[in-house]
């Protein structure tokens, strides 16, 4: 169990469909033979892992990782690429039915009170009570059965924080790690720019002469943008780096133009239309210092450590 650290960070991704397809209510806990028996494809600990109700909880972490929307039939090669993780995947689950079962025999609590508030966080992120019943339906989930899913993942995480409360010290001495991993603390090169955004090449060489013949960019935003988004903000984008999840020929634009205030001369075509764009900053590529980055990185070892004494715990 190596990667408690992404396991337990992932767990709303993925350890807490077990609650979901194991302890809610469900009459056919696992797939049946025409004489009614449940096929068992493995056991942890004496408790059985029952066939179909891996496949779900398979399902279930596949849409949830992956952003698939199992509501409704997958395209078969979809379907055929994520069935290939299927036998990799039960290991997994195997581990974490066990961490399941540790938090059982250590009497850890959940409140219903901290489910609500992160229900009310995940409300948050998705922006909306309509979006985050989008995501529910998305991944097969109801209003209950969301909420067994999240007991399981704090069952999980306070366990962690049981285990691991007494750590304090990291597992490596930061000045030595910062020394070591030099490339760790480089910060890119990073850019912000405006773009105005339309759909016609020619209304967009038409913006153009008029930025050069001395036009005011942010009175064109306003009046020409269809970018939505950013037009509230006079169409600002970023800072972003060449490495960023931007659209490739956007960030490569950005970054060819060689001085703040200058305006790309030629439209720039992606999939959303014709972009001018505008470069308003440019912070170059620095490395932080040691004293910079000490508490965070003394933070991060010692939940490296906190991570490593878990995995010994959970391999126990």
């Amino acid at each position: 169990m190596k990667k408690t650290k992404k396991l337990v960070a992932l767990l709303f991704v993925a350890v807490l469909a077990f609650s979901l397809l194991a302890g809610c209510g469900k009459d056919d806990e696992g797939a049946a033979d025409p004489q009614g028996e449940q096929t068992v494809i493995a056991r942890v600990n004496g408790e059985e892992i029952y066939q179909n109700v891996y496949e779900d909880w398979f399902m279930q972490t596949m849409a949830l990782s992956l952003g698939l929307d199992i509501s409704t039939p997958l395209d078969d090669s979809i379907q055929q690429y994520i069935d290939g993780y299927k036998l990799s995947y039960l290991n997994s689950y195997a581990e974490q039915m066990a961490l399941i079962q540790n938090a059982k025999e250590n009497e850890v609590v959940v409140e219903d009170s901290e489910i609500e508030e992160y229900i009310d966080q995940l409300k948050s992120v998705y922006g909306s009570d309509e979006a985050f019943q989008q995501f529910q339906t998305m991944a097969g989930f109801t209003d209950t059965s969301i909420r067994d899913y999240i007991r399981m993942q704090m069952n999980i995480q306070h366990l962690y924080e049981l285990k691991t409360a007494d750590i304090t010290e990291p597992s490596h001495d930061p000045e030595e790690y910062y020394n070591s991993n030099p490339g760790k603390f480089k910060v890119e090169e990073n850019r912000t720019v405006r773009h105005i955004l339309v759909e016609d090449e020619a209304e967009a060489k038409e913006i153009i002469a008029s930025l050069n013949d001395g036009a005011d960019f942010n009175e064109l935003v306003q009046e020409k943008s269809t970018d939505t988004g950013s037009v509230a903000n006079n169409g600002t984008i970023g800072p972003f780096t060449l490495a960023d999840n931007y659209v490739t020929e956007f960030k490569e634009a950005a970054f060819a133009l060689g001085n703040v205030g200058d305006v790309t001369q030629e439209p720039v075509k992606t999939t959303y239309g014709y972009h001018i764009i505008i470069l308003d900053n440019i912070s170059p590529a620095t490395t932080q210092t040691f004293e910079e980055v000490k508490d965070s990185l003394t933070a991060e070892l010692i939940l490296d450590a906190k991570d490593l004494a878990f995995e010994d715990y959970a391999n126990g």
